[in-house]
């Protein structure tokens, strides 16, 4: 019991005092002749035994709690005594009001179109308010030519809708402005072919990524990994420790990245 509020007068009990100092339980006692204002029993409190019963209304199988009905239809026969007709809302033999659905009914509404309710996108009727979010399936690609990603942005993949909000792009996907290829034009600076990375076409471009030493060969090529013996691949390594070193790297940069956004400096290079 909170401090400040008496309890009800009547022995081993905690209510809260109401009238004539007792809770609305022993209240009732005296207001039925149960007991006196001074707490003497007149007569044994009448409960009746709801114990392996059932509500009295048809097609209920719920236990009673009061005037041998449940808890759901006690609140339903006090709401028509007070003139209220409530609706049937949650009741499995009744279908969605949009799309018919039965099943899981809530106000009226499907599991479905109840979401869209709570959001203020439709009302309980089933009438749109706002202009909804289009749902997407397997088959449904950014409108840009050879762009392969999922739409996230009213049809658009995020990367292309980005792009059009810049005028890059009209509503049909086709591109207005030129893509700036820094090697468009370009020749390689080793040999004729068309550049296609740091000025280089893509033969070599592979080599510098590769560790190609030109007449003397490969860098890689015949030297043992410097962890296990295995050929190596790149930076003196196999494919395997390669790997795994290129994971260290990515998780150490990440690391410092969280650190220097929490501490709000800029890092040193």
């Amino acid at each position: 019991m909170a401090p400040g509020i008496e309890k009800c007068r009547f022995p081993e009990c905690f209510g809260r005092q109401h009238r004539f100092g007792l809770c609305n339980k022993h209240r009732k006692w005296v207001e039925r002749g149960y007991m006196t204002e001074d707490l003497k029993i007149l007569k044994k409190v009448e409960r009746p035994s709801y114990k392996g019963k059932l509500c009295r209304y048809e097609g209920c199988g719920r236990q009673p709690r009061r005037n041998w009905l449940c808890e759901k239809h006690s609140d339903l026969e006090k709401r028509r005594a007070q003139g209220i007709e409530p609706k049937p809302r949650y009741a499995r033999d009744f279908g969605c009001v949009v799309c018919g659905r039965k099943g899981k009914i809530s106000k009226g509404l499907c599991p479905k179109h109840h979401q869209q309710y709570r959001r203020g996108a439709i009302d309980l009727a089933g009438q749109p308010l706002r202009v909804q979010r289009r749902t997407y399936t397997s088959e449904d690609f950014c409108p840009v030519k050879n762009c392969r990603r999922k739409p996230r942005v009213r049809g658009w993949c995020q990367l292309h809708a980005e792009a059009k909000k810049k005028g890059i792009y009209d509503e049909k996907g086709k591109r207005l402005i030129p893509a700036i290829i820094k090697n468009r034009g370009k020749t390689c600076t080793s040999c004729d072919k068309p550049a296609y990375a740091k000025g280089l076409c893509r033969i070599h471009y592979w080599r510098l990524k590769t560790g190609y030493l030109g007449p003397a060969g490969f860098k890689n090529k015949g030297q043992p990994c410097s962890t296990c013996g295995k050929p190596a691949v790149c930076r003196t390594l196999c494919d395997q420790h390669y790997r795994r070193l290129l994971a260290k790297e990515v998780r150490r940069s990440s690391v410092s990245r969280d650190h220097n956004s929490s501490v709000g400096t800029r890092p040193p290079f």
